[in-house]
């Protein structure tokens, strides 16, 4: 019996760590992988003692809620289909709280191992799209080579960075980010920033050789981000190091990590300068702000242009909202409206997963949004759970300008590390 339960615990543990370190990479995979790693948590037993040991806090019921709304709009949406795909991509809303409550100790006790797997999984994804971007672009010719990259010819004499800027290069954006969105990628490495910097923090990473290759690996996912090139993403960077360094201006080391957080600081914020799609945005919203009957925001279209449409979905469904499956068409009507003709034409979401939630779900589903992610900070401050705090800061940040929670990449990230932080108890300190 204790040569079962140890083959079960390892397979168990084998399992998370082959979903994590599959996060970064190809979505596809995720049903066969995540079945594999429920089967294991069921082969251990004791089903009975993992539910009961589960803590039903506030947290969870919100989280629990906002996954009954899902399921509640499928009773006046026009799109059953869509409705149902809409559930079964936020399943792990409901169990990963659970699996996670109830795993073994020995993935209670290695957080850390965790952690890593996660990094070097955005390790290999990051030099595999580098990889793939330049050997799919070398261009021989008259027994010559270079490397194409552009992605138009018209613009192969326009300076490398200046493309990249114009997330017309294929090292850059789309073209490069081969397994996941932009957004959804630059997301994920700017958390595994976080993850190297607590290693720093807590001296994990103890030797001169491993304190280098770990800012080594910062600097390089920092100009990953910014080949990216994704404006969540080059904000939320900058946001991260911002606060890395005002947290660590409380530890007793104030000068060795001050300056270590002003580097990192200065490159966020280079990467946010020299990013011409963000100073695009920043222009766009003080043109609003300052004179909306003037702006040309409703002649393009512009990511505010759609926040704008989405909000005019909220005031007419402030309740219930329109069903999650129906509300790409009601946004496409407003698109349309304001001759957002590119938007209507794909049927865009609402990319802002607050203005997201409370359109498709209501003023229930927004409010539970908002409280998962409020209590999740009142949590990480009692605590001083470095990792959830800085989870939080990384996922609210991209809520303002992504629906994440519509695609498996974003809610399966928010939930297993939001599940592992709050619902895993150890004693290991995050």
């Amino acid at each position: 019996m204790n040569n079962y339960f140890k083959y079960t615990t390892n397979l168990n543990y084998f399992a998370l760590l082959l979903f994590v370190f599959w996060l970064p990479l190809k979505d596809s995979y995720f049903p066969t992988i995540i079945t594999f790693w429920m089967f294991t948590w069921l082969l251990e037993g004791n089903i009975k003692e993992k539910f009961v040991s589960f803590s039903y806090n506030k947290i969870y019921i919100a989280f629990l809620l906002y996954f009954l709304l899902t399921i509640i709009a499928l009773l006046y949406t026009n799109d059953i289909d869509a409705g149902l795909f809409d559930v079964q991509e936020k399943l792990s809303i409901a169990f990963f709280p659970i699996i996670l409550a109830g795993s073994n100790q020995k993935i209670k006790n290695n957080y850390n191992t965790i952690l890593f797997v996660f990094v070097i999984a955005n390790v290999v994804a990051s030099f595999y799209c580098l990889a793939n971007a330049l050997v799919t672009n070398i261009i021989i010719e008259n027994a010559t080579w270079h490397i194409k990259h552009w992605v138009w010819d018209e613009m192969q004499n326009i300076p490398f960075w200046e493309v990249i800027n114009l997330r017309s290069s294929n090292f850059s954006y789309t073209y490069l980010s081969i397994f996941k969105g932009p957004a959804y990628f630059a997301m994920y490495i700017t958390f595994s920033i976080s993850i190297l910097i607590y290693f720093l923090k807590k001296k994990i990473a103890k030797k001169t050789t491993h304190k280098i290759l770990t800012t080594s690996t910062i600097t390089f996912f920092t100009f990953m981000v910014y080949l990216l090139q994704s404006s969540a993403g080059l904000i939320t960077i900058g946001v991260v190091l911002l606060f890395s360094v005002l947290y660590e201006l409380k530890a007793k080391q104030k000068k060795k990590y001050i300056l270590i957080g002003s580097t990192l600081v200065l490159l966020g914020v280079m990467a946010i300068i020299f990013s011409k799609t963000t100073q695009k945005r920043i222009k766009d919203f003080t043109d609003v702000i300052s004179a909306p009957s003037k702006s040309e925001l409703f002649k393009k279209d512009d990511r505010l242009g759609i926040w704008y449409s989405a909000v005019e979905v909220i005031k007419e469904n402030i309740f219930i909202g329109t069903s999650p499956a129906n509300l790409s068409d009601e946004l496409a009507i407003k698109y349309k409206k304001h001759n957002l003709m590119q938007a209507h034409n794909e049927k865009l979401n609402a990319h802002n997963q607050y203005l997201e939630s409370f359109a498709g779900l209501g003023i229930l589903g927004f409010l539970c949004l908002v409280y998962i992610l409020a209590n999740g900070f009142i949590i990480a401050y009692k605590k001083k759970n470095y990792l959830l705090f800085f989870l939080l800061i990384i996922v609210s940040s991209n809520f303002l300008f992504e629906s994440m929670l519509n695609r498996m990449a974003g809610v399966l990230f928010l939930m297993f590390f939001y599940s592992l932080f709050v619902f895993t108890h150890s004693s290991n300190k995050t």
